[in-house]
């Protein structure tokens, strides 16, 4: 008799986990469907402690139904309803936080479609066992949306006797294959691209691996950088482009290749804005595991990096340790000037570091144009491996790579568009982040040039300042940054 005892323990711990995926997921709506719906109502007004209110509710929901699956063949509607429900309330929210209600609207009512989907769904979920999940591995490196310096990594199959490396569907190159591992080193390309690795036993497919949305960096990406140096022709340069703005700016101009840079105004303190969100973005990271893009905070990560969503930013916040955790991350990367004051309402001359010309002071959080071009450099470091750039992000490679991946997804939509995407030109690879209130408009680049890596920040300051009065200014900048890069000089 205990054999069959044993046949029948295995077959019930094979089901129970999809049994209690089921059962999850209806535990989830019972308890996050009518909070995130009144949370939705109150916030319809745009009151924005009831919109971040929204926010948090629809997430909470999202990842708890994320968490939930895989569900039975009777739930697996109910999951997938849910699912859109909490994904139409989170952009409804974020609809708001972007200054866009038709979009809020839309959203709106796209979440009272799947609710009432919901409800249908609902009462043919019965808990059973799970639909077998088909997924397609991820490649070790690049992990999905992140950059790579041209190595890629894949597991191996058991047998797989052969490998073959495809980047957008074209065929690259057979890749080596030991001790479970394919690998290869791409050249010759860059861009965001699907790379995907096909694995054969004796000739006949037997896997494959795929990442989408990754960043192929030039080669000269890769190179070591070298410590800044003035360089007064690029000093004379930034003189002229700023002397001719009816403004405040402040320039940190730094080939990374090189060491040629130059700055003006780099050590006076403006408003910040959004462009200390950075420290955010390393703080989420940290906890992020080893594959960053898989984590529940993701989603969050996503909208402030690439489109610099105050609610998610509120919402990371929270989860990283407090303002007391950015600003500790912002200061080990170098931004020793900046601060980060809380929760957002929706033997060689080095290069002069100073503040002759500082901006009112009109906000208690403030940066520097050198901290955002210090902050950025590290985090390129760190994306190559250098140990020391590791060890004061805190991060791991995959997570740094993760950070410029999102930062090169930055949105280029209306105030986002930032100041130096015109000048440069929509296939041009920058890693950015952006900032603006009605008086301060900046930009913070790493500009990935066939040459090699530059990192450009402007910062900039005016009563009514609009950002196409801005970007004039930092379409000089780009044209100074990139020239002799090999490329063709953006705006001639």
């Amino acid at each position: 008799m205990g054999r069959p005892i044993l046949v029948v323990g295995c077959v019930l711990a094979f089901v129970a986990p999809a049994v209690a995926g089921d059962r999850e997921l209806v535990r989830a709506l019972d308890a996050g469907l009518g909070p995130t719906a009144a949370a939705s109502r109150a916030a319809a007004g745009g009151s924005p402690g009831l919109v971040q209110r929204h926010y948090d509710r629809a997430r909470d929901l999202q990842e708890a139904v994320r968490r939930a699956g895989p569900f039975s063949v009777s739930c697996h509607s109910l999951g997938g309803w849910a699912a859109r429900y909490a994904a139409a309330e989170t952009a409804a929210a974020e609809g708001l936080d972007r200054l866009d209600p038709a979009r809020a609207r839309r959203q709106r009512h796209a979440a009272g479609v799947a609710r009432a989907r919901i409800a249908v769904a609902r009462r043919v979920c019965t808990p059973g066992a799970a639909r077998a999940a088909h997924g397609i591995p991820t490649l070790v490196d690049p992990r999905p949306g992140a950059v790579t310096f041209g190595d890629v990594v894949a597991r191996a199959p058991v047998g797989a006797d052969g490998a073959t490396l495809s980047v957008n569907g074209v065929v690259v190159g057979p890749l080596a294959l030991a001790g479970g591992f394919a690998r290869f080193h791409l050249t010759g390309v860059s861009g965001r691209s699907t790379l995907e690795v096909r694995f054969t036993r004796r000739g006949v497919a037997t896997g494959v691996a795929r990442s989408t949305g990754v960043w192929l960096l030039p080669a000269s990406a890769a190179e070591p950088a070298r410590a800044p140096v003035l360089d007064q022709s690029l000093q004379a340069g930034v003189r002229a482009a700023t002397a001719g703005f009816s403004g405040i700016a402040g320039v940190w101009l730094e080939d990374l290749r090189t060491g040629r840079a130059a700055a003006w105004n780099a050590g006076a303190r403006f408003p910040a804005a959004s462009t200390v969100k950075l420290g955010v973005l390393v703080e989420a990271l940290r906890r992020m595991g080893p594959q960053p893009d898989t984590s529940a905070l993701f989603h969050d990560v996503h909208g402030l990096a690439t489109w610099s969503s105050n609610l998610a930013s509120n919402r990371l916040v929270g989860t990283v340790g407090g303002s007391a955790a950015v600003q500790g991350a912002l200061a080990r990367m170098g931004a020793t000037s900046s601060t980060f004051t809380g929760p957002y309402i929706v033997a060689t001359e080095r290069p002069p570091v100073d503040a002759p010309q500082p901006p009112p002071r009109v906000s208690g959080r403030v940066t520097t144009a050198h901290d955002l071009g210090a902050v950025l450099a590290t985090l390129h470091d760190a994306a190559r491996g250098d140990a020391a750039a590791l060890a004061r992000t805190r991060l791991s490679r995959a997570q740094a790579r993760l950070a410029l991946g999102l930062l090169l997804s930055s949105e280029a939509a209306g105030d986002n568009v930032g100041l130096f995407r015109e000048a440069l030109g929509s296939s041009a690879l920058a890693a950015q982040k952006h900032g603006w209130i009605s008086s301060a408009r900046h930009s913070a680049a790493v500009i990935y040039t066939e040459r090699g890596p530059v990192v450009l920040v402007l910062l900039t300051y005016r009563a009514g300042l609009t950002r196409f009065q801005a970007a004039r200014l930092g379409a000089a900048l780009v044209r100074l940054a990139t020239a002799g890069s090999g490329e063709p000089a953006p705006g001639s």
